[in-house]
């Protein structure tokens, strides 16, 4: 099983994410964007102002930006990929557990808010980040929330 934590920065989703790992004893908990994979320095960097794509290449700020938007989404992509075999592994057998916090979901969220297309980021998304579109395996599961809306736990 699956379980995928969205929310704004703030929000509570590592607190939430770390009483669900305990709760089902999971296998697998990743906060993205991860630190210590090979992208996660660069993330960092990013979003602390530490650099732009083509910020002196061009005199074009529009075609800096949008590029700059796009290189941060491939290395989102190449970051949640590292972590492919264990997701994975995690959907494919109903024993194993996985929590991540801002998974793919973000991203095209975050995207949109840099002025990337809807459409593409959400294709760019499912197919590279879930393993393969067409709605099949991990993209099918990862497609079809559990739940909606807001979560009040059992009293």
């Amino acid at each position: 099983m699956i379980v995928v934590i969205e929310g704004g920065d703030g929000a509570g989703k590592t607190e939430v994410a770390k009483a669900i790992v305990k709760m089902l004893d999971a296998d697998v908990f990743i906060h993205f964007p991860d630190d210590n994979a090979v992208t996660g320095p660069l993330i960092r960097s990013y979003l602390k102002g530490g650099w732009q794509v083509l910020e002196t290449a061009t005199s074009n700020s529009e075609i800096a930006r949008t590029q700059s938007a796009l290189a941060f989404q491939s290395l989102n992509i190449a970051n949640r990929m590292e972590h492919m075999p264990e997701i994975k592994n995690c959907a494919s057998q109903p024993e194993q557990h996985a929590v991540l916090v801002r998974y793919w979901q973000s991203g095209w969220v975050y995207g949109q808010l840099d002025g990337l297309d809807p459409g593409w980021l959400h294709d760019i998304h499912t197919s590279m980040v879930l393993g393969g579109g067409g709605g099949s395996g991990l993209n099918q599961r990862l497609k079809k929330p559990c739940f909606g809306g807001s979560y009040r736990a059992a009293r």
